[in-house]
């Protein structure tokens, strides 16, 4: 979603000033079904390396927003969508894998694609504090997905 904003100097208005804003996804924290969209990796600040794994919620009043899920990993470089990563044994990316999806034949073979076609409960949350550690107002705040915690049964089979 997007806002147009523009600003005014004095009584004139500065057309070229005019510009559009990224707003953050909120929803109600919560529980959620979900089902995988995509997977990117990402370099923050130069030296954060991500998975970002992009879920969208399939019922409710929230259908269609896509939440992200942040993973810590080492990634391929340069980062990009579908980017190639590797991931610790206690990594909460491992974590999610085993728990969802039990454990690959090879572990060289493990891609979040994996979860493309699965209805997922998950549990959303808001985050509340930023980079620094510093308390976010309220209209900066974010939805990510906090757990995924189990593969549902598909629609067309119940």
């Amino acid at each position: 979603m997007a806002i147009i904003f523009s600003l005014s100097v004095g009584t004139k208005s500065m057309a070229e000033s005019v510009g559009t804003i990224e707003l953050p996804i909120s929803v109600d924290p919560g529980y959620y079904v979900v089902k995988y969209v995509r997977h990117e990796t990402l370099l923050l600040r130069d030296e954060i390396e991500k998975l970002v794994i992009y879920f969208g919620i399939i019922e409710g009043q929230f259908e269609g927003f896509e939440i992200p899920c942040y993973y810590n990993v080492k990634i391929d470089r340069p980062p990009r969508a579908s980017g190639r990563f590797d991931a610790g044994r206690n990594s909460k990316f491992t974590r999610h894998y085993l728990t969802l999806l039990g454990r690959p034949k090879r572990s060289n073979e493990v891609t979040p694609s994996h979860f493309k076609g699965l209805r997922l409960l998950c549990e959303i949350r808001d985050t509340e504090r930023d980079w620094d550690k510093n308390a976010m107002h309220k209209n900066c705040q974010y939805s990510v997905i906090h757990n995924l915690i189990e593969v549902l049964p598909d629609t067309a089979d119940e």
